[in-house]
Order: C-alpha cells, then structure tokens, then sequence
C-alpha cells in the first residue's frame, strides 16, 4: 500500500480484482510494444539517413513507416499513462471537491477517452494505406 495520504493515489495502485489486474497487465504489455515499435522507428530513420548518405538513396516509404509507427507507439503508451494518472489535466475546477465528486469526474472521462483513442489510432487511415484499419480488425 501507498504510504500517502492522497486518496488519487490509491487509484494508481494495481488493481486486486482479476479483470482490472488484466487490464492493467495489458495496458504494461501494450506500453511494451510501443517502446518495441519505437525502437523500430529510430531504427528505419537511422538506416534511411545511412542509405541518404553511402548510396545518396533513401529509404523509400520512410516518412509514412515513422508516421504510421508513431501513431501506433504513442496509441500504445496512453492507456498506461490514463491507468497512472498521468495525463495532463486541469485540476483548479475539483481541487476543491471530495473524493467521490473527483472520481466521478474520472469515470466520466475514462468514458470519453476510449473513443478518443480509438480514432486517434483510425486519423492516420487513408484511402490506398490502411495500415491502422488492418490492425484494429
């Protein structure tokens, strides 16, 4: 158990309940995989930059590997970052609400956010790639 007195606090911890351990095991596993990606990214960019320089060739799709691969790194980190607590957010408005008012006001986004990130992931879909649509389905 958390040694603070913040009640918030108490949210970040893992869950106890089977389907919220898997949650949060699968929200670790996903950040995993977007570090994976990432790393991949970083990767394609250094080998297009070789390829610039020794054979004046870039690597062709480059732009749109690093685009689509970012999109799905940073698709892969927020559900990690939302079990944590660690989106920006301002707090002026409930700072000075009880508990149960705060995580209503949570539960309420946690709602939201679930579409939002879903078509965070579907923005970068066009009509001859759809890199991102083959993933969700």
């Amino acid at each position: 158990m958390s040694s603070s007195n913040n009640p918030i606090d108490e949210l970040t911890e893992r869950p106890n309940d089977k389907f919220g351990r898997f949650l949060y095991d699968l929200a670790y596993i996903l950040a995993i995989l977007g570090g994976i990606i990432l790393v991949i990214v970083i990767l394609i960019n250094f080998v297009s930059i070789l390829s610039r320089i020794i054979f004046l060739n870039p690597l062709v799709g480059d732009f749109e590997l690093v685009e689509i691969g970012s999109a799905i790194a940073i698709s892969s980190f927020l559900p990690l970052c939302h079990l944590k607590k660690g989106n920006v957010i301002v707090d002026f408005i409930t700072a000075k609400l009880n508990f149960k008012k705060i995580a209503f006001l949570d539960c309420i986004s946690s709602v939201i956010y679930g579409p939002v990130s879903y078509t965070h992931l579907r923005a970068h879909e066009t009509g001859r790639n759809l890199v991102c649509r083959l993933l969700l389905e």
